[in-house]
């Protein structure tokens, strides 16, 4: 398959330990999808997290709800978050009084980000309510935390990421600028600032050879390491401008990868050099929307405008795609579905993901053997 790819300087050798997979392998066969129905209607599955049950977990983005999936037995349920605040003002209302989307702007604050903790809990976004969510996988009892009173102005783009710490929960608060570490046994918010204004913090992970979150700033075009122990944060511009680096889960080696949105593409960072290369994807006008990494170093990404799942191969620099087949998704629903979560699944070795208009969770068999 082309590629097409575009690095300011040479770029690093990629460490040994990337074994190569076959991009053959990766075909487009129904036989290797199966999907989950959610069974609420519209709830539009949105983020997705593996729980200390080994269960999948999805943060509905269409209505405020959890929805757990069981991989082994294909049981699916729904648990409503118990939000004691109005419902925000949703932009899905601000056209007509509520003919954008009949009454989703009533029963939804759009949020689409899920984790689970270092406590063995599991933690989720509250979208335009700007308040985090806590899970225990064992009960099912779900509890809103706060900030209170939350910050309104937060999260008006109702589309952050989180990531566990040693001791908390971080989140971003992308229209407010903040990076928030939310510390478990105090229950104490904490913020932190980029020091560049209005940077739009998002996508995150913490760096298991330094101990620091990285994260990547989407309006800033930068990444940017916390130092979280002293609060410093160093900003690394990205070579191109307006690319839009949002969401960041990929640790291979010294880098970090992380999809770069407007740049329609992917990027990664040398966490020791910080120095930062970008692979731009051979089909125009995706949106790549997250992205994750398989058992053997291939990187998986969704992409709002693509109903396909597309993955890049390091060691041959080869991007590639694998459609999901008409017949294993609901046909009357018209592309794109809107697929954002991309959910790597080690126990079964299968890429999960997420179609947000179709209403469903599905999985992809990595390798059929």
């Amino acid at each position: 398959m082309g590629y097409s790819k575009l690095s300011l300087g040479l770029l690093g050798v990629l460490v040994s330990h990337l074994a190569p997979a076959a991009a053959q392998n990766f075909t487009s066969d129904p036989s290797r999808f199966k999907i989950f129905e959610l069974l609420e209607a519209e709830s539009g599955p949105c983020d997705l997290c593996t729980g200390p049950d080994d269960a999948i977990w999805a943060q509905n983005i269409l209505t405020d709800t959890i929805a757990r999936i069981d991989p082994q037995t294909g049981t699916v349920e729904e648990y409503p978050i118990p939000y004691d605040t109005p419902a925000p003002t949703s932009i899905l209302n601000l056209v007509d009084g509520d003919t954008l989307a009949p009454g989703l702007g009533n029963r939804s604050a759009l949020a689409c980000a899920i984790h689970t903790g270092s406590d063995g809990n599991i933690y989720a976004a509250g979208g335009l309510r700007n308040q985090l969510v806590k899970i225990v996988p064992s009960t099912r009892e779900i509890t809103v935390l706060g900030p209170n009173p939350p910050n309104e102005l937060g999260d008006l783009l109702f589309f952050n990421d989180m990531w566990t710490g040693p001791n908390g929960m971080f989140f971003s608060q992308t229209t407010a600028n903040k990076v928030t570490y939310y510390h478990y046994d105090t229950g104490v918010f904490q913020d932190f600032t980029p020091p560049t204004p209005a940077s739009g913090p998002l996508g995150m992970r913490i760096y298991s050879g330094d101990g620091n979150l990285w994260f990547t700033e989407f309006f800033g075009n930068k990444i940017a390491k916390l130092d979280f122990r002293s609060g410093e944060i160093t900003e690394y511009p990205l070579p191109l401008p307006e690319m839009g680096p949002s969401v960041l889960r990929v640790e291979e080696g010294e880098f970090l990868w992380f999809v770069i949105t407007l740049g329609n593409g992917l990027g990664r960072i040398n966490t020791n050099t910080g120095k930062i290369d970008l692979y731009f994807s051979p089909k125009p006008l995706e949106l790549p929307a997250e992205d994750d990494a398989d058992r053997d170093g291939n990187i998986f990404f969704s992409a709002f405008l693509s109903d396909t799942i597309n993955y890049y191969v390091p060691q041959s620099q080869e991007f590639g795609t694998i459609t999901i087949p008409d017949g294993v998704v609901v046909a009357q629903a018209l592309p794109p579905d809107v697929p954002i979560a991309m959910h790597y699944y080690n126990t079964t070795n299968t890429m999960w993901f997420a179609l947000v208009a179709r209403n469903q969770v599905g999985y992809y068999v990595l390798d059929p053997a």
